[in-house]
């Protein structure tokens, strides 16, 4: 059992053919006698901004003997506070010019973007998982077209290794050597396919072997581009294409990973994100449960296997909880989970959206381990890469439904 950034998660509730056990201390868990296929449903339960949050997550059409079940969170939100200086010497940044700082370790990664010649008095650096943790700064100056916003030459560029703990009120200092420096850059080059259901847009990053990441563009989607990218140790650069907005839907993004500086012929094609979410009969919109169907229309050429998301939508409520179901059907009502331990609340209103994390064929090569969550998946508007995981890919997730309601 993993999270988002592989972090082994212990004392979680595991049942498989009606057998519940707990995780060990190093997120793994035995059963016995398992059928041939079969589905595995666990609970996540963990503090975080001062709400419990608890999660219900269910794979089902399993047949490997060894599955490494991935959840989106499963540990305590932390986080540090830090000031950030960086010297300029005779470098000094004009019009044109950004500064951008990004803090990434085993647990987390923060960015902070247009940063002043004096820096941050104080920053809040955030991870998930134990209080304390180790992290690389990194800092880094180049200069924008004025017309374009895109980046033109690379002008400074340092690192540096932080310690952050959670349970302490001091500052941590980080000072960064900003100063003038050679940094050797060139051009990477290639086209989109789009799908072409909204508006397009790309983005470049900067990827470090820390797991932070700096955004080098954000242009409004051309699908002939050129980007001008630096070459830096322990980093690569990764372009992404994508439609929609994630917030609403319907959304789409398709990334290539592990480029540098010179690449050419560059090619992403944005896959079309599932439609037509329904409920048979449609009037139980207001009073759902398990004899409710639901259904949704898969894009044409679409991978095989999706997550279904049930996300809260009562505002205020005590607890935020949500559903997730990694599955090959397009067609499903609302399972048992963890012999019923978990169910989505009475009377509480819900939306659910499906999710695809590239071209997986079924819940089995979604359960290799490492997880299967595509790096994209893990920030809540899905316009930037985290977590540890590497490797092109792409990552969409449909419309919003209309707001369903459990039956009380």
């Amino acid at each position: 059992m993993i999270d988002f950034w592989g972090h082994q998660l212990s004392g979680v509730p595991v049942e498989i053919g009606g057998t519940l056990v707990t995780t060990d201390n190093v997120g793994a868990f035995t059963i016995d006698n398992v059928a041939a296929e079969y589905d595995a449903s666990l609970v996540v339960q963990f503090p975080d901004n001062y709400d419990g949050q608890i999660y219900g997550w269910v794979y089902q059409g399993l047949t490997r003997r060894d599955p490494t079940l991935q959840v989106y969170a499963g540990l305590e939100q932390q986080s540090g506070n830090v000031s950030i200086t960086p010297t300029h010497a005779e470098l000094t940044l004009t019009d044109g010019r950004t500064q951008s700082i990004s803090f990434g370790g085993p647990d987390g990664q923060s960015n902070f973007t247009g940063v002043g010649a004096l820096g941050y008095a104080q920053a809040s650096v955030s991870w998930r998982g134990p209080a304390m943790t180790q992290q690389t700064v990194h800092g880094l100056i180049f200069s924008e077209d004025p017309t374009s916003d895109l980046p033109t030459g690379y002008a400074a560029y340092d690192a540096k290794p932080i310690s952050l703990n959670a349970t302490v009120t001091d500052v941590s200092p980080v000072t960064l050597d900003m100063s003038a420096k050679t940094i050797a850059s060139g051009n990477i080059t290639g086209t989109v396919t789009p799908a072409g259901f909204d508006t397009r847009g790309n983005r470049v990053f900067l990827q470090f072997t820390s797991n932070a990441f700096i955004q080098l563009a954000d242009d409004n989607g051309p699908n002939t581009f050129t980007y001008h990218v630096p070459t830096i140790a322990n980093s690569s650069v990764t372009f992404a294409a994508f439609e929609g907005q994630a917030y609403y839907g319907p959304y789409a993004i398709a990334h290539q990973d592990a480029l540098a500086a010179g690449a050419t012929g560059v090619a992403v094609t944005i896959p079309k994100p599932s439609s037509q979410l329904a409920l048979t009969p449609a009037t139980a919109i207001n009073k759902v449960d398990a004899s409710t169907q639901f259904s949704f229309q898969a894009a044409a050429g679409a991978a095989g296997l999706f997550v279904i998301a049930f996300e809260n939508a009562n505002t205020g409520a005590l607890k935020t909880d949500g559903l997730f179901i990694v599955t090959s059907k397009k067609t499903l009502k609302l399972p048992k989970v963890a012999n019923d331990t978990f169910a989505l609340l009475p009377g509480n209103s819900y939306y659910w959206r499906v999710q695809t994390h590239g071209a997986l064929a079924n819940a089995d090569a979604a359960t290799s381990p490492g997880g299967f969550m595509d790096s994209f998946s893990g920030d809540y508007y899905h316009l930037t890469p985290r977590g540890p995981r590497r490797g092109s890919g792409a990552f969409t997730i449909s419309d919003y439904s209309d707001k369903m309601t459990m039956a009380p």
